[in-house]
């Protein structure tokens, strides 16, 4: 296995932007917009990028884990059941050791603002 060269990570990542900007295109829609839009939803905003890692961490933990069995020759073909059973003996081990206060801590701590619209208003 080689290493790729910062020049075609660049182009991988170009290639696949102007591949997204001609399907968006086709759609009907301006895709510098749609561009806009997406970065400034990922980034822009008071909870947005722990949003972002909210939901990113588990999937690259999960990509981690699938890297490293790969690594040395296992395959692994359940990864994401895998995933989703840590999430539930998470649960149980929250459940069972008595620690449920902790956890209502962490969840209060952990976000501010429990509305569906993070205090914006509206229906987003």
């Amino acid at each position: 296995m080689t290493r790729t060269s910062w020049g075609a990570t660049l182009l991988t990542i170009l290639l696949s932007l102007a591949i997204g900007a001609v399907a968006i295109m086709l759609l009907g829609y301006d895709p510098v917009e749609a561009y806009y839009q997406l970065f400034r939803g990922a980034f822009v905003g008071k909870f947005n990028i722990g949003g972002v890692f909210e939901r990113f961490v588990p999937l690259m933990l999960t990509a981690l884990a699938f890297a490293v069995s790969a690594k040395v020759s296992v395959f692994n073909v359940g990864v994401e059941g895998e995933l989703y059973l840590g999430a539930m003996a998470a649960a149980l081990a929250g459940v069972t050791l008595r620690a449920w206060v902790v956890g209502v801590i962490a969840a209060a701590l952990s976000r501010q603002d429990n509305s569906p619209t993070n205090g914006a208003g509206g229906d987003c």
